[in-house]
This record gives structure tokens, C-alpha cells and sequence, in this order.
């Protein structure tokens, strides 16, 4: 096989597993040079998006801005960049960054502090303050002012049970009305934010969004993303999300949730022999447990094996129903297969092959739809096929009521 049919059998294949099929280090030579070409051009593409922005927000011609390169000290410090991070409202957005600790604190006041600390230390809500709100001469009293009052309002936005109070989070978002409830949507894994931050875009005035994603450097640039998009219904979380889900979010109150292209266990063998990986059927039931009954969970691979040990996992458990997807040629979807749900119920768990859902799962228009990372990626590389599993919570497994009838969701290509 040639060298681009190499790296796209590992890529679709997954990390080390895909090198331990080819036999040799090859495979994994080839994987490490797609990623790397893509890389260098999603780096330009977010550089030039960047330049374009303050440009635009700073009333600058572009050709007119200094490489960074070329500027002085001076210039680095200049007014030009804190003009336009006042004009984006930061303060406001970082009221909805929430960065959790590895570490479970045990008094609600204790977590606030630390979320606090990791935001003026580690994400420059200490600089923002210092440097976009005051004179030098005010810096040191007017700061101080500032960083009291920023304290007084995100500790609302944590209640007394540790758990995020969305009204709070999203009170400047844009909504109907006053009385108006919107929806509140979860993407797990959300990598870089192109995902979420252009669905949120999309969803303005209509739902809320959250992104949730482990490592800070990605949820930096989703942050940069969204005030780049002037998006103000996005709450972003960093931390881990086995952690995160069932100890920070309220039961049975978010409406979709979506895992886009989670990163497969890097062990090969049986079901029973996996290394560690985020969806377990303990992660599962903890997103159960969070949608509220008639929610969507979406989980989307390019993994058919990882597929189908998700298909697996799911079964073995009685958290989920399938939501029955329709099928066909005029959906190009199909179901790539079908395991028995465990408890002997007639009802079965489908795994399917085909596009991901985007209108009644609510992923806005068609046409507004945005790609990812791994989107480009895949694009970029030819990979055509999706897996995808469509669950609802059941919730007559805790409780003597009637089961949630399945609603049977229409997705258009």
C-alpha cells in the first residue's frame, strides 16, 4: 500500500493500536507525519484568524500590524491589544471559565477559591485585571476593587452542593425573554473549541452550551475562540470529566450531550482486557444521570473497533435505550451492528454506520453545520466512514415508572 493509504489505516485504526497492526514502526512514523502536517496548518489557521480579528476589532488594516517578531517591547505592551480585549467584555466571559482541580474539595467555598486562584494565575485573569481596567497610577487600588467584585459574582455561579447553577453562568447570554428556559448542551472531549464554539454560535438565543476538556492549553483556545465569535452561551470546563460530570453537574438537567471522536484505549484483545479509557460504563451512567429524560447522548469514532466496544459497554449496562435512528439510502445511515440489551429485554443497542445527527438533535442548520479538528483531519486524509451510537437515558431502571417511549429522530443529510 502506498504511504497516504498507510497513515490513513492508522489513523482510522487509533494510536498504538494501529501500529501494532502494521508489524512495524512504519505505521507510526506514517501516523506522526500526518498529524504534524496538520498541525502546522491548523497553527496558520488560527494565526490568521487571530491577526484578522484584532485588525478588525482594533480598526487596523492587517498588513499594517508587526510580525511578532519585528515588535518592540514597547509594542508588545502596547494599548493596541487591551483595546480590543475591552471591547470583548473579558471580564464578563471569564465569569464562565471554570478550571477544576485534580484534587475533590470538600466545602463548596473551598472549590471556589481554588477555581478562582487557577483563573488569576494560570489563565491571566490577574493581568486582565491589572493591565485593561485601570491607569497605572489606579492599578494597585482599582485592581484590587476589581478582583473583589469579580470574586463576589462568580461564587454564585457554585452552589452549596458543588454543582454549576447555569442561570448565573449564562445571565447575559441572549434568550427570548426573561422566562424563557433555554436548553443546556454538553460536549465531552471538546478539543480545541471549533466544534462547540461554532454550534454555540448557531444556537444563540435558542440553547446554552458547555464545553468540557482535560487539558488547559486546548481549553485556552477554546476561550480564545469564543471571544474571537463574540459567543456569550458558552461555559467552558476544564478537568476531568469522570470527575467533573457527576460530582459538578446537576442530575437530570442537561439536553444533549455529544462525544466527538474520543481517543480509543491503547490496548489491544477481548473486551475485558482494554487499558484505561474515558468511556467506561461508569462514565455512562454518570452522562445518564445528567440528561434529563428525554436527552440525547451522540457518541461519534472513525473507530469501528472502538464502535463496537462502546456497543458493548453500553449493553452491559441498563442506563441507555437506543433512540432509533432512521435508516436507509435516503439517510446514507445503516446499522453496522446490533447487540441485546443486558437484562434480558427485547429491546436492542444499535451501533450505526453513517452521517452524524445535526437537525433534531439539535446542531442548528444544515447549512451553518462546522468541522472539527479531527473533521479537517479526516477530510484531509479521505476517511469517510462514521460510527455512531444515538442513546436515551432509562429511566425506569432506578424507578417503577414507565419507561421513556423512544422517540424515533429524523437526522437530514
Amino acid at each position: 500500500e502506498t504511504q497516504s493509504e498507510g497513515s490513513r489505516n492508522t489513523a482510522a485504526l487509533g494510536g498504538k493500536r494501529g501500529w501494532g497492526e502494521r508489524g512495524h514502526s512504519q505505521g507510526r512514523t506514517e501516523s506522526l507525519q500526518v498529524f504534524r502536517k496538520h498541525r502546522q496548518e491548523e497553527m496558520k489557521k488560527e494565526a490568521s484568524e487571530l491577526l484578522e480579528h484584532v485588525s478588525k476589532k482594533a480598526k487596523v488594516k492587517l498588513k499594517d500590524l508587526p510580525g511578532i517578531e519585528n515588535m518592540t517591547s514597547k509594542q508588545k505592551d502596547s494599548p493596541l491589544i487591551f483595546q480590543v480585549l475591552r471591547s470583548q467584555n473579558l471580564m464578563a466571559r471569564m465569569l464562565q471559565v471554570f478550571l477544576f482541580p485534580s484534587e475533590k474539595m470538600e466545602q463548596a467555598d473551598s472549590l471556589c477559591q481554588k477555581l478562582e486562584e487557577n483563573l488569576l494565575n494560570t489563565f491571566g485573569l490577574e493581568r486582565l485585571i491589572k493591565r485593561s481596567f485601570c491607569t497605572k497610577k489606579e492599578r494597585k487600588a482599582k485592581s484590587e476593587m476589581y478582583e473583589q467584585e469579580f470574586k463576589n459574582k462568580y461564587r454564585k455561579r457554585i452552589n452549596t452542593s458543588q454543582k454549576l447553577e447555569y442561570d448565573f453562568i449564562f445571565s447575559h447570554a441572549k434568550r427570548p425573554n426573561d422566562e424563557v428556559v433555554l436548553p443546556t448542551k454538553l460536549e465531552v472531549c471538546s478539543g480545541t473549541g471549533d466544534w462547540v464554539v461554532a454550534q454555540a454560535k448557531a444556537d444563540e438565543g435558542k440553547a446554552n452550551w458547555m464545553s468540557l476538556e482535560m487539558r488547559h492549553d486546548r481549553v485556552h483556545e477554546t476561550f480564545t475562540k469564543a471571544v474571537m465569535h463574540n459567543v456569550s452561551n458558552l461555559g467552558i470546563l476544564c478537568g476531568d470529566a469522570t470527575k467533573i460530570v457527576p460530582n459538578n453537574i446537576k442530575l437530570k438537567s442537561i439536553d444533549k450531550i455529544f462525544v466527538n471522536y474520543p481517543e480509543p484505549p491503547q490496548k489491544t484483545g477481548g473486551y475485558e482486557s482494554q487499558s484505561r479509557h474515558l468511556l467506561t460504563a461508569d462514565f455512562f451512567k454518570s452522562m445518564a444521570n445528567a440528561l434529563k429524560p428525554n436527552g440525547v447522548l451522540t457518541v461519534i469514532t472513525d473507530n469501528m473497533w472502538y464502535g463496537q466496544l462502546l456497543l458493548h459497554i453500553v449493553s452491559e449496562t441498563s442506563d441507555f435505550q437506543d433512540a432509533l435512528l432512521s435508516v436507509g439510502r435516503d439517510t446514507g445511515r445503516a446499522v453496522f451492528d446490533s447487540v441485546k440489551v443486558a437484562g434480558g429485554k427485547s429491546s436492542v443497542l444499535n451501533l450505526y454506520e453513517g452521517p452524524p445527527c445535526w437537525k433534531t438533535s439539535g446542531l442548528g442548520e444544515k447549512g451553518k453545520m462546522s468541522s472539527s479538528y479531527f473533521d479537517r483531519l479526516w477530510r484531509r486524509e479521505k476517511q469517510t466512514k462514521r460510527y455512531l451510537l444515538c442513546l436515551i437515558p432509562n429511566y425506569n431502571r432506578e424507578t417503577n415508572q414507565k419507561p421513556v417511549k423512544n422517540t424515533r429522530i429524523i437526522f437530514e443529510d
